[in-house]
């Protein structure tokens, strides 16, 4: 059994401008590995991978798309996103360049010395500010980031054959597991909806 196209439709439609687009960064980060004692490396092509699973759709282009985004401006990503968002932001964000959002204070950057890959890593405060505010994600600094958790589940599992028949928490639990997700993350970024 796949999601239906209308569990989709639905699903999107809760999805849409529940946090800033620069959350596909920390989407991304959490797809490659990220932990609370995990750290990822991030070069020009090393998010390539994690960016199609949480965004693709099968765009002839391979562009990709961010359901949570607020405005047209930020849903479609170009399929060198790896290089020009991902590994661009998260440098800017190891040089104190970034504008718009910088989770520099519970996310840990370093350069790795001779080239251009940087080493992602949860400091000591980390989830302490994420899910809260513009550089927690949020689209605003005095708001918080409204994920449902279902809904971006079932985005999520778009493309894959799902056990019938299949519960919400079953499927939010596979989604914990497969994002690397601790519950103080789930806490901070999500709201349930069994809706």
């Amino acid at each position: 059994m796949y999601v239906s196209p209308q569990a989709l439709t639905l699903a999107l439609d809760k999805l849409q401008g529940t946090a800033s687009h620069f959350l596909k960064i920390w989407l991304t980060l959490k797809q490659m590995g990220l932990t609370n004692t995990s750290a990822v490396q991030v070069t020009t092509s090393s998010p390539n991978e994690a960016l199609k699973r949480l965004f693709a759709f099968g765009a002839p282009d391979d562009s990709m798309f961010v359901p949570f985004a607020h405005t047209k401006r930020y849903f479609l990503i170009a399929a060198h996103a790896g290089r020009s968002i991902i590994q661009t932001t998260v440098k800017q964000w190891a040089d104190n360049t970034a504008v718009g959002a910088d989770p520099t204070a519970y996310l840990s950057i370093t350069r790795e010395s001779g080239n251009d890959a940087f080493i992602v890593s949860a400091n000591r405060r980390y989830p302490q500010g994420l899910g809260y505010g513009k550089n927690g994600f949020a689209l605003d600094d005095n708001a918080r980031v409204q994920m449902p958790d279902l809904a971006f589940a079932l985005w999520y599992y778009r493309q894959e054959m799902l056990p019938d028949p299949f519960s919400a928490e079953s499927l939010i639990d596979r989604l914990r597991q497969d994002l690397h997700l601790e519950h103080s993350e789930i806490a901070a970024v999500f709201i349930a909806d069994r809706s």
